[in-house]
């Protein structure tokens, strides 16, 4: 794919087609897009899709509310938020395991 190669290059064009959407990236962008998609059998699949699940994937490696919202581009915190989300739930078992350690429950189980 062509906008791939730009990707993987560094060329400054395809940044362009990774942060916004106009008629120029439209025509450069959806033709091999659509194709990509039927050839992986999703032709549901969005190309925010992927931003979110880079997002997601990012939140969960640990990255601050800061790094997520300079990697996305967000000019506030509330947009960047959208993806922590992703972080609650391990925190949310981390946090049932030392409770469960506090409590002596894990000696017992």
């Amino acid at each position: 794919m062509p906008v791939l190669v730009r990707v993987q290059s560094g060329e400054p064009s395809a940044k362009a087609v990774l942060t916004r959407v106009d008629t120029v990236v439209r025509a450069a962008f959806f033709k091999p897009w659509r194709k990509a998609r039927a050839g992986a059998g999703r032709p549901d699949l969005r190309f925010h899709d992927l931003r979110h699940t880079g997002a997601v994937l990012a939140a969960q490696e640990g990255a601050t509310l800061a790094e997520l919202q300079a990697r996305l581009g967000h000019t506030t915190p509330a947009a960047a938020m959208i993806y922590q989300h992703a972080a609650s739930e391990p925190d949310k078992l981390l946090a049932e395991r030392l409770s469960r350690r506090a409590t002596g429950a894990e000696s017992q189980a």
